[in-house]
């Protein structure tokens, strides 16, 4: 299991030296991924359930933008998986990286509140 400081789980150095170690701006910024991922994962798991590659496709997209604010590899690289499969008209196998996404972004969740 990865722990908050491993770098697969998101580059601390990259996301600090992008807000300039500003506290303001990084108590501001966790606290939008924190606030928004529940809606996102709801949204997310509707798609899938509805069966509809277009909502998941948007639906991926946005939370892959919302982690990549924090060089956040995994995450993002599995909503860009997500939102690849919707965009190609499927969401076979999305039922198992919505569950692999759920993981990382506990993991990611969690080592943002250890900063």
């Amino acid at each position: 299991m990865a722990t908050p400081s491993d770098p697969s789980i998101f580059d601390r150095a990259l996301f600090m030296e992008n807000t300039m170690d500003d506290v303001e701006l990084i108590h501001d910024l966790v606290q939008s991924l924190e606030q928004s991922w529940p809606p996102s994962e709801a949204d997310l798991q509707a798609a899938i359930a509805a069966g509809d590659p277009a909502h998941l496709d948007r639906a991926a997209h946005r939370i892959k933008g919302a982690v990549s604010a924090f060089f956040a590899g995994k995450a993002r690289e599995t909503a860009a998986q997500l939102e690849a499969l919707g965009r190609g008209g499927s969401v076979t196998g999305a039922a198992a990286m919505f569950e692999k996404l759920q993981k990382e972004m506990a993991e990611l969740l969690a080592a943002l509140k250890a900063l």
